[in-house]
């Protein structure tokens, strides 16, 4: 995980210039005046001796050969226009004259009407949660034995009150356990009270996981085992009894939304599908 300016998935405008920036002007872009009056973008910066893009911060010594403003092209709350663009890029160039650069913007503020178009269909359309329902075929789920059945898979109880398997390195977990029913979180608290559970939901975000098949195969073993363990049966979120047939499907349908990911250039886990996707 690198910082630096995402252009599949943001507008981006570099200020450009023959000559480095002192960090002591290039900092005025974190000022309040500077940041309010630009949209609070994300600021970028890259010194003489950077090899990649570093986040902008107050510092006032040496210099930056390359600066670079980023706003997300479709954030949940809203989303960047063509009109909103051109006003950035407006201001961004103001900032420029007065450090002596010019503002160069990607895409040009004409066509981001258009990107966002195409990242809203995107995100629409794929921002898919398997989830495999785990219900008993008895007496509902005792919380303390989802604990031992889970810790026995590798799973660790978050802050979140959720049970997780991280790979090392990752940002966002491969598998999420979660409680239906009367409980949204799992608790130590819940276990001394015999608290119970009527069902568990196992389940992932596709274009989060850093590795969507991994994950996958991880939630068919994980029902597996708590199958075995917790006297459960498993259905996918269409009500199928979770046989081979709706493995077979379930995983068709996957590796199909992955390359339809990869295609539009934002393979799932990546620093773009992050962006449009969290």
């Amino acid at each position: 995980e690198r910082p630096g300016p995402e252009h599949r998935v943001q507008f981006v405008i570099e200020l450009v210039g023959p000559r480095s920036c002192p960090a002591v002007t290039a900092a005025s872009l974190l000022d309040q005046q500077w940041h309010d009056a630009l949209g609070k973008p994300q600021v970028f910066a890259m010194s003489p001796a950077d090899k990649d893009w570093q986040e902008l911060t107050p510092r006032t010594d040496g210099s930056y050969d390359s600066i670079a403003l980023a706003w997300d092209l479709a954030p949940d709350q809203g989303e960047l226009t063509s009109q909103a663009a051109a006003h950035l890029f407006q201001v961004a160039e103001s900032f420029g004259t007065h450090i002596q650069r010019r503002a160069m913007p990607l895409p040009p503020p004409a066509d981001v009407n258009r990107y966002v178009a195409i990242l809203r269909e995107l995100k629409d359309s794929l921002d898919i949660g398997v989830e495999i329902l785990m219900v008993p075929r008895a007496a509902n789920f005792p919380e303390r034995d989802v604990w031992i059945a889970l810790a026995e898979l590798g799973y660790d109880l978050k802050p979140s009150g959720f049970f997780e398997i991280w790979a090392q390195g990752s940002t966002d977990p491969l598998v999420t356990v979660t409680p239906t029913g009367g409980q949204d979180a799992f608790a130590l608290s819940s276990v001394e009270r015999g608290v119970t559970h009527p069902g568990l939901l196992i389940g992932f975000s596709l274009p989060l996981s850093q590795n969507p098949t991994y994950s996958l195969d991880a939630a068919y073993r994980t029902a597996d085992h708590l199958c075995a363990k917790l006297n459960a049966a498993a259905f996918t979120d269409a009500d199928q009894m979770l046989g081979h047939s709706a493995r077979n499907e379930l995983s068709s349908n996957l590796m199909a939304a992955v390359r339809t990911m990869v295609g539009a250039g934002i393979e799932p886990g990546s620093r773009a599908a992050k962006r449009l996707f969290s």
